[in-house]
């Protein structure tokens, strides 16, 4: 069993989604997050599982979980689950969305910056000390501009 795991902030949904079931398919193990689709997060452990690699899913909402609370229980989950002490991969998916017609409300550069910038910091310098010595963070980083 090949001992490379990655956590895949936002494996739930959108471009990690399917950056999880990518590396899963290429023999890397996956700590998944989940915030608002719990329900979901059982269904992705399985569909990463069917890709032959060993998963485990974790809540995380990167707007009100404390990081070093997090990379604790993240630790627990490393030896437990795949019987290492530290992460290959951090992909960290980011992105907002507007759903205001042009011209009505402004955009928020506040809001903007906390979900591209902040947080990625943030959970970045969290989770230094658990990422490996050749370890990656992968950010996704978007933002979209829907028609009502």
């Amino acid at each position: 069993m090949s001992k490379k795991v990655a956590l895949v902030i936002g494996a739930c949904g959108g471009a990690a989604h399917y950056s999880a079931l990518t590396l899963a398919k290429l023999g890397t193990h996956i700590i998944g997050t989940y915030d608002q689709r719990a329900d979901n997060a059982e269904k992705v452990k399985m569909e990463i599982e069917s890709c032959g690699a060993c998963a485990a899913m974790m809540f995380f909402d990167a707007n009100k979980t404390n990081i070093t609370l997090f990379a604790r229980e993240l630790i627990v989950v490393l030896s437990e689950n795949f019987g290492v002490d530290r992460i290959d991969n951090i992909v960290l998916d980011t992105g907002s969305i507007s759903n205001l017609p042009y011209g009505v409300g402004k955009f928020d550069p506040l809001r903007f910056y906390e979900t591209h910038v902040r947080i990625p910091h943030l959970v970045t310098e969290g989770l230094n000390e658990i990422l490996a010595e050749s370890g990656s963070v992968i950010l996704l980083s978007s933002y979209a501009k829907r028609a009502s």
